[in-house]
């Protein structure tokens, strides 16, 4: 997947304007707020999903994570509205989650960059990176400013640098700075 991303056409200016149009919400979810870093295993335990229903312990397993871990990660899939908790412990793709995992890598990754600019922390600090050089620290006041308590500031806002860099790389670079 690392090859087909590097070869992978940049969004443009026309697609960059979309994702800036798209409404935006405090908190896009009832579930918690991302704590997972790594926007790979999110869209690695994506595809997974994609031949069946699985539980916590299968992803564990998938990715040699412990049990924390991989509920940090489906419940970030969750927040993204591209899985849901079917029963005790059995996780599937949403509707939205199944058109993500059938579509080609750039549309997978469009639908994913649409559910994480939704959020109003992710889009402030998107929108900040387009003109500045951004840092964790940045995501941390916009977390501040929009009233997030210290400890989740502390154990979310890497989560926010992270995702919203991932989120700026799929971009010309001649539109970013």
């Amino acid at each position: 997947m690392n090859e087909e991303i590097l070869a992978m056409p940049k969004f443009n200016r026309e697609e960059l304007n979309f994702f800036l149009t798209l409404p935006i919400y405090r908190n896009n979810s009832e579930h918690p707020f991302p704590q997972a870093d790594n926007i790979g295993r999110v869209f690695r335990i994506l595809m997974f999903l994609e031949f069946g229903d699985s539980t916590c312990n299968q992803i564990m397993f998938y990715e040699s994570f412990t049990q924390r871990q991989a509920q940090y990660y489906l419940n970030a899939l969750m927040f993204l509205k591209l899985v849901h908790r079917k029963g005790k412990g059995v996780y599937s793709l949403t509707s939205l989650g199944e058109k993500c995992v059938h579509s080609g890598l750039r549309d997978r990754i469009k639908f994913v960059i649409e559910e994480i600019l939704k959020n109003k922390v992710f889009r402030l600090l998107f929108e900040e990176g387009l003109t500045h050089v951004i840092t964790k620290e940045n995501a941390n006041k916009i977390m501040h400013d929009l009233g997030y308590s210290p400890n989740t500031i502390l154990r979310r806002s890497s989560t926010v640098y992270s995702w919203v860099t991932w989120c700026l790389t799929n971009f010309d670079v001649n539109l970013i700075i």
